[in-house]
This record gives C-alpha cells, structure tokens and sequence, in this order.
C-alpha cells in the first residue's frame, strides 16, 4: 500500500494553579474570550518547551511543569490529525504578576477562582472553552497528574519504580474495603508505612478519599496523625478538606495526643495550616468552626503574607 503524506501538529494546554488556590486564565485577542496558556508546538520545541514558551508569552507567568492531565490525539480525515497534551504547572515565582498590558499573543491574563470563571463566562467576551473550569474543578476535588515522566522521549531510559512497602493497604482504601484493610493489617502491613512517592500515610490517603470507616480502623490500628508527607502536611492538613464525620475521627485522635496544638497549627512547605486548607476548601464552614473552637490560628500568615481570615473572606483581588 502507499504512503501518503500525512501530517500531525502538537499543541500544549498549561492548566496553572497558585498556591493561593487560583488558576492562571488568559484573554486571547480577537474577542475570542477567556482560556488558559495553550497554542502550538513550533517546529524543533517539545511539547514541555512550547509550555514554558506560552506562559511566558501569554501570560507573562514562569511555570513549572508538575505533571501531565491528559494526551489526546484526534484524527482528522485521512492525512491530518493532533496531539494535545494537557500539563498540570505551578508559578515559578509567586510574586510575578500576570501580563497587565496586551500584545499579538493576548489581551491580558489573571489569576483567578472557579467562581471567578462562572461570572467571566456569563460577560462579554465570556470563555473561549470549559477546559479550564473542567480541569480546575477536577483538581479542586482531588484529582491528580499523571508524572512528568509519562511524557519522554524514545531515548529516555524507563523508570526505577518506587515500591510502595504495603500495596494492600493502600487498595483496600482505595476501595473503601475495611475487611481487606483489616486483613493487611492483621498480616503485618505498617500501619503508618508510605503508600506512595509523595509519602503519604494511609491515613493521609484515607482522609484525601473521604473513607470514614477506613479512617477509623487506621485510627485504632495505631496510626501516626502527626506525620509529614513530602509538602510537610501532616493529616490534619487532608482532613481539613475531608468530611465532616472523617474531621471529627481525626480531632478526637488529636485530643489525645500530647503535642496536639502544634499538630493542629504545622505549616507546609508553603507556610500554610490546616486551617489556610479548611479556609480554601470550604470557606467558615463546619471545618474553620471545628478548628479554630479546639485552638487553630487564624492569623498565622504563610509564605505569601495571607492569614486563613484573608482566605476564607476571599480577600485577596483577583486581577493580579
């Protein structure tokens, strides 16, 4: 059979978030309306360097690339088709300030909430496309990147994978399973091992899926509330933003603990507290009452001046 010319064209889309919670938005120019940093992989760049490339361009925003959404490709008739791929990023630097001055690449860009993207879609010139607002929900509600080593090139050599010492821990959880998370248990599994790279425990990770039942037989079994993962977030900081009865599990271990006001007040590596999470999560919603009624601060700052006050009132502007 013979060959016919065929022609496929990259195109990378940077979903940004700010520490502070906020997404990196940008107005396209034409009147096409609100999206986010994206456009097409010039000749020579990899899909991470056109990345780089659009932030800069239109948003005036150094990222760095935390890990890969999604890849699509789609065909278009016999000779044509696209790769997308969909990168999860952070700032560089969280003082920058998005691009305030319009040019040929964009109008302007912001930082801005989910609420803040509902009331731009309903103006003038509204979204140029849901993916922002799609994807930022997906992440708001615990959804996670795949690694950046997902996207490598064919030279690249393949991975050391990190062992996790008690997969079956971490299934069961996953699976809301208390029966095999007693057998795992029962056989021996740590209950306070890492379940994955990041060194979550399984209470971490039972807190993050909202698995009460599964907290609570941790929570027996013996495990440690006051261990840190990789960002420095002991399991308060995931249970802030867990359920109701899953924050009342967690406060009841914490009563008994001897160090429990510095558990309750630890502060990440971005200088934030369980309660700055409670704050983003959920507003002065029953986790903010809880917290703050057994002895959270509400007026420690974190690395960029803001106090859990400041988010819960939605202070901050959102045109910068």
């Amino acid at each position: 059979m013979e060959r016919v010319p065929f022609s496929t064209h990259g195109f990378s889309v940077v979903v940004c978030r700010h520490p502070d919670g906020r997404w990196l938005a940008v107005r396209e120019t034409k009147n096409r309306g609100w999206w986010l940093p994206a456009g097409l992989v010039d000749p020579g760049e990899s899909f991470p360097q056109a990345a780089y490339r659009e932030c800069r361009e239109e948003a005036g925003i150094t990222i760095q690339l935390k890990g890969v959404l999604r890849v699509e490709h789609s065909v278009y008739g016999p000779n044509h088709a696209r790769i997308r791929v969909i990168f999860y990023a952070e700032p560089m630097d969280l003082t920058q300030r998005p691009k305030q001055i319009g040019d040929k690449e964009s109008e302007e860009a912001r930082w801005v909430t989910l609420e803040d993207l509902k009331r731009l879609a309903k103006g003038q010139p509204g979204l140029r496309g849901p993916e922002l607002y799609e994807w930022g929900s997906y992440l708001e509600q615990g959804g996670t990147p795949a690694s950046m080593v997902f996207l490598a090139r064919e030279d690249q050599p393949v991975p050391i994978p990190v062992a996790t010492e008690s997969p079956a821990l971490a299934e069961a959880i996953e699976r809301g399973d208390t029966d095999l998370l007693r057998s795992a248990l029962l056989a021996g599994c740590d209950v306070n091992t890492a379940v994955n790279p990041k060194q979550w425990t399984p209470l971490h990770l039972a807190c993050r899926l909202k698995q009460e039942d599964c907290v609570r037989v941790l929570l027996i079994a013996g495990a440690n509330i006051s261990l840190l993962t990789h960002k420095q977030r002991n399991v308060m900081h995931f249970a802030a933003q867990s359920s109701s009865a899953v924050l009342c599990l967690i406060m009841l271990s914490l009563c008994m603990h001897t160090a429990w006001l510095s558990i309750l007040n630890q502060r990440d590596a971005l200088g934030d507290s369980p309660l700055h999470i409670a704050a983003l999560s959920s507003g002065r919603g029953y986790a903010w009452e809880l917290l703050i009624q057994y002895g959270a601060d509400p007026l420690s700052r974190n690395q960029l001046g803001l106090t859990p006050e400041d988010l819960a009132d939605r202070s901050f502007p959102t045109s910068d």
